[in-house]
């Protein structure tokens, strides 16, 4: 698919009024060519009318990373006494925002990928993180690729989802996408294996999530530009359960039956992230818990099938070496009674995927 028809797609599904917009936005969108923002407006003038609006404001944590960021690069201009505002603004006028978008093309598994983001280079300039591709999310995808019957047929949950790369994987893996002769031919080679389920889904349902709106938009127009199926769907999700949408989120899944896999992908860069990532993955684990059992009086017919394959749920984590170190997320992990173990053996920069699951009770 070409640049333009990404680009035009991307356009489609942006109907919210931008004058509110991070600059990091802006400046995306002004290279898009959305009609929100005059061409002639200077680099200059945008920093000025966000910067009257407010800003930016980054964490002490954000900032040092920030700054590293620019001085490993030579960026002059950038000094530790400066603030956040300043520092976010000399290093977007480093570069050139005309070559801020990328079209990322990805292969795995078969299933070949052209996803419109964020330069990676540009990726800590971002008010979210979430559009620009990162390497755990990489080796998320590798993974998958190498274990496809475990994503087989099941309900999938991705949380802090981004461009939706790895979402997008699930939902287009040739596994999940078998003419009736062909599920035929797998279930019976399958059959057997002890990782064959028994399941009334053809397919993976996926809900990709994220918490930024405009990362939620580019990620439905990776969607729209992937060809998704039906059976693939984008939500906003906070995490945390004080919050609306988490709350909202688990009711409605839990009708539904819950998620066999949550899955999640650089989705930690500072410390007070944690525990809202805890509290929801548990509160979508217990799910099946809960309904273990009790598919009689399950209200949804898929709930029922949930229940009937007396499967438990699990959460699979790719995280990259940052701010934030892996033993921080362990420590959070155990207090809410989780148990964890490594699937792999990880990759440069990146600590193998972990399974967190509910301990026995």
């Amino acid at each position: 698919m070409s640049m333009a028809t990404v680009r035009e797609q991307q356009l489609q599904c942006n109907n919210k009024d931008l004058e509110s917009s991070p600059l990091s936005v802006i400046l995306l969108r002004s290279a898009l060519g959305t009609p929100h923002i005059s061409p002639a407006e200077s680099m200059s003038e945008m920093v000025e009318e966000v910067e009257e609006g407010g800003g930016l404001a980054l964490s002490a944590e954000a900032l040092r990373a920030l700054l590293e960021f620019a001085q490993e690069r030579g960026i002059a201009g950038v000094a530790n006494d400066k603030s956040s505002d300043d520092v976010l603004e000399v290093v977007r006028d480093h570069f050139d925002v005309k070559d801020r978008d990328e079209v990322f093309v990805k292969d795995y598994a078969g299933v070949h990928m052209e996803l419109l983001g964020v330069k990676r280079i540009l990726g800590q300039t971002l008010s979210s993180t979430g559009m620009t591709i990162w390497r755990a999310a990489e080796h998320l995808c590798e993974f998958i690729a190498n274990d496809v019957h475990r994503f087989a047929n099941k309900r999938v949950c991705e949380l802090g989802a981004g461009l939706g790369m790895v979402s997008i994987l699930v939902d287009k893996l040739p596994i999940n996408n078998l003419k009736e002769e062909e599920e035929e031919e797998e279930a019976a080679a399958s059959a057997s294996s002890s990782t064959s389920t028994t399941t009334t889904t053809r397919g993976a349902v996926v809900v990709a999530t994220d918490g930024c709106p405009e990362t939620v938009d580019m990620l439905r127009a990776n969607m729209i530009s992937s060809r998704v199926s039906t059976r693939m769907s984008c939500e906003q999700l906070w995490w945390g359960s004080e919050q609306a949408s988490h709350q909202d989120f688990v009711k409605k899944h839990k009708a539904l039956g819950g998620f066999d896999i949550i899955i999640a992908a650089d989705v930690v860069y500072e410390e007070d992230q944690v525990e809202p990532l805890i509290q929801t993955v548990c509160a979508l684990l217990e799910i099946r818990r809960s309904s273990s059992g009790s598919s009689s009086s399950s209200s949804t017919a898929a709930a029922a099938a949930a229940a009937a394959n007396n499967s438990t749920s699990e959460f699979l984590l790719a995280f990259a070496r940052r701010n934030v170190p892996i033993d921080k997320v362990f420590a959070c992990a155990s207090r809410y009674g989780l148990q964890w173990e490594a699937l792999d053996e990880g990759c440069s920069g990146v600590e193998p995927i972990v399974r967190f699951t509910l301990k026995e009770e």
